[in-house]
């Protein structure tokens, strides 16, 4: 651990999550708000377009925090400003017209997803906090969970730490560089953390209150994609329920390194590409792009999630593109892209350090060109090297049982924390019964000759999809057995959870509810137990059973089952809507906006 600890409690933690959470709403609800155009038929894609607009700030502000602290100060008070006049443009005029009442009924569609988000926060932070300890949030989330994780996720932290005090990042990370780590979750950090650090919280507890708010994009981006393959919103939440209680997401959480706000925006990137066009607009492109970009410049690993993106929109027909929408996608992506690759060409160079690691087995920093140095390692090794390190790497996400550590005589509860690490097949967990009966089904009507329903061939399309992205995952990295899931993109572990999960509970909730209090059983069961001592802290068994009943309440108050597989707009509104966006009826005003996005 490199920075100053910072022991803090557990009510500050929530109070510095809490805060967080309000100054990114801010610009997230602005970006909503300005595009309107997206979600005018689709509601759901509202969440997309809040999660670009803060990959747009990360980004802006981190690279404005590296041309100096006054510029980074000016650029995050400029976001907050422009933020708020955005959201007040928008606000008033549905105030004006409907009232504070009205506008706070309109809000209400909004309230499950936020109440999953806030159960979720209270389960996990609730088990983090569960016995009393003096470390900080971030060594404790290193400690707590598993055996004693590296300093990884403190790697953002201290380079936005560096970047506030108007010094050099680098040097500052042992035998780390700045530009091995991408700079999004830096770059959050130093648009929160100059403002609320005035506060009276502590700045480290700070930046590590910061990086778990960040990894919670997953939960919109998780309810955007179900929705955008027509699941019903009431199951959406609840699946979401279901994957945030596992134990692989609940580590990952606090312990930000920060895979889950890379797999959060790739998949709200794949709810974008999911949501088919005859005609995609070049607007959606840009989304597309910004989401996708913005997942690679949270982590590396987001890269193997690149083909399932590529695979959903050859299927949505992407040939049916014009020019202009590969264009504007192509160019967005580039330009958010680029100013990264300058600074780790320029810089802190080389910034291909895990290049020559996960691909070609090499550790240290060298100077030969890759491919020549790929070749001669591959020639080092042979034929017979070159195929045991394959069907090793193919061997371990696979080489535990989903129920590992459960047994006859109990439960073995390291042996599950340490399995559910490092294999793919362990966090999986019970999801597998699902995920089982899903390929049950779908190869028995598909052999019976009776065909599938739509909902059906886009899940099992989408598992299929990500399976063959951990294949070239497992076939890329040197090895021999180096993929372990934490160094995998979780987007595939999530969809696995997710999409058969849904599947089920849109044809039996009653049995997805008892899978749901199963799953909550095994989490207490195996993350509970402490392995450094402590007394039993009352406010997290608080936190944690009122955690539990917030994620029963945005259930009972999500809107009901919608029959079919599909959800489809009425024809009435479909046409009205053309219309205004195609410029041939009335002008949509900001009050329209408000009640299409809240209603």
């Amino acid at each position: 651990m490199l920075l100053p600890p910072a022991s803090v409690s557990l009510a500050t933690t929530l109070e510095g999550i809490g805060l967080t959470g309000a100054l990114f709403g801010l610009p997230a609800t602005a970006a909503a708000m300005l595009g309107k155009r997206f979600w005018a038929t689709d509601r759901w894609m509202a969440l997309p377009c809040a999660l670009a607009g803060l990959v747009v700030v990360g980004l802006l502000t981190f690279f404005a925090w590296l041309a100096g602290p006054a510029l980074g100060l000016v650029v995050d008070l400029a976001v907050v400003l422009a933020a708020l006049a955005v959201c007040g443009r928008h606000l008033v005029p549905a105030v004006r017209d409907r009232g504070l009442a009205g506008v706070a009924r309109a809000c209400r569609r909004g309230t499950p997803l936020l109440l999953t988000t806030g159960g979720l926060v209270l389960v996990t932070l609730g088990l983090t906090y569960l016995w009393t300890s003096r470390a900080d949030l971030f060594l404790l989330s290193a400690q707590r969970f598993s055996h004693p994780l590296p300093w990884d996720n403190e790697l953002p932290a201290i380079i936005s730490n560096r970047l506030a005090d108007g010094l050099d990042p680098r040097g500052q990370l042992s035998s780390w560089l700045t530009s091995d780590r991408p700079p999004l979750q830096s770059g959050l950090q130093l648009f929160v953390e100059p403002l609320l650090g005035r506060l009276p919280i502590r700045r480290p507890a700070l930046l590590a209150e910061i990086s778990v708010t960040a990894q919670l994009v997953w939960i919109p981006s998780a309810y955007a994609v179900c929705r955008s393959i027509g699941v019903a919103p009431r199951i959406a939440i609840l699946v979401c329920s279901f994957a945030g209680l596992s134990g692989t997401v609940l580590l990952n959480t606090v312990f930000t390194w920060p895979k889950l706000l890379c797999a959060g925006l790739l998949l709200a990137a794949l709810s974008v590409a999911l949501r088919y066009r005859a005609r995609p607009r070049p607007g959606e492109a840009v989304l597309l792009a910004i989401l996708t970009a913005g997942g690679m410049l949270a982590h590396g690993a987001g890269l193997f999630f690149l083909p399932v993106l590529v695979a959903v929109l050859l299927w949505r027909r992407i040939r049916t593109a014009r020019i202009s929408y590969l264009a504007a996608g192509a160019a967005t992506f580039v330009a958010a892209y680029l100013p990264w690759m300058a600074y780790q060409r320029f810089y802190d160079p080389p910034g291909n350090r895990l290049l020559y690691y996960q691909v070609a087995g090499v550790t240290k920093i060298v100077k030969e060109p890759f491919l020549s140095l790929l070749i001669r390692r591959y020639a080092e090794i042979g034929w017979s090297g070159t195929v045991d390190n394959k069907l090793a790497n193919l061997y371990l996400p696979v080489s535990a049982g989903p129920l590992e550590g459960l047994g006859l005589s109990g439960l073995d509860v390291g042996a599950r924390r340490i399995s559910e690490f490092y294999v793919l097949s362990t966090a999986v967990g019970l999801a597998v019964f699902p995920l089982l009966l899903l390929i049950a089904t779908a190869t028995f009507r598909s052999a019976r000759r009776r065909g599938n329903t739509r909902a059906t061939r886009s899940i099992v399309g989408l598992l299929v999809a990500s399976a063959l992205s951990l294949l070239v995952w497992a076939l890329v990295l040197f090895g021999p057995g180096a993929t372990f899931l934490h160094v995998s993109p979780l987007s595939p572990l999530l969809l696995a959870l997710l999409l058969p999960a849904a599947w089920v509970a849109e044809r039996s909730e009653p049995w997805m509810w008892h899978l749901v209090v199963l799953q909550a059983v095994l989490l207490l069961a195996t993350y509970a137990p402490t392995m450094h001592g402590g007394s039993l802290a009352r406010s997290a068994v608080a936190a944690i059973t009122v955690g539990f009943g917030l994620l029963l309440l945005s259930v009972v108050l999500a809107q009901g089952r919608v029959h079919g597989s599909v959800v489809r707009t009425p024809a009435a509104e479909r046409e009205s809507v053309s219309t205004v966006l195609a410029g041939r009826g009335p002008r949509q005003t900001s009050s329209d906006t408000v009640r299409i996005l809240l209603n």
